[in-house]
């Protein structure tokens, strides 16, 4: 997982700070701040006060399909 999964995913249980997303996702603070700065560009995650983050529609959306992956198509011997 990236870490702008691992930030959506911790963003994704409601608003945090920077501190708290980077005790959740395990990245250092710096990186959660690059990411948070990248995510907040593309539209994926908003700061409605200082420090503080949670994602915007759009991010709830990707969120939401993390880790959902789309089921194996069959193999021909296992018909």
């Amino acid at each position: 997982m990236d870490r702008d999964e691992l930030l959506l995913r911790g963003l994704s249980d409601g608003a945090t700070s920077t501190v708290e997303l980077a005790e959740r996702s395990g990245l250092p603070p710096s990186t959660v701040h690059r990411g948070l700065r990248h995510l907040t560009k593309s539209g994926h995650v908003f700061s409605p006060t200082y420090s503080v983050y949670r994602l915007t529609g759009l991010g709830q959306t990707v969120a939401g399909h993390l880790g959902s992956k789309p089921a194996a198509a069959p193999v021909e011997g296992d018909l």
